[in-house]
């Protein structure tokens, strides 16, 4: 889960503000993936929510992909 870490400490670096961050590990994203009939992949997952104006989210995920990208996270 380096990689996720990595990206949620650089992302509060930039001052990218955040409504919630959550990382699950893989047994978490299992147990998602079973009660809800989901697909997820089965690997430590970030997910987060913004909030703002359309341009303002916008600009947020692209920031965060390119430190998911910098860090070596998936999309």
């Amino acid at each position: 889960m380096f990689h996720e870490t990595s990206t949620v400490i650089a992302s509060i670096q930039y001052g990218i503000p955040m409504a919630r961050i959550e990382l699950m590990d893989a047994l978490a994203m299992r147990a998602v993936n079973r009660f809800s009939h989901l697909d997820y992949a089965e690997k430590p997952t970030l997910f987060l929510e913004f909030h703002g104006t359309h341009a303002g989210v916008t600009e947020q995920a692209e920031t965060m992909a390119e430190l998911r990208q910098e860090f070596g996270g998936s999309a």
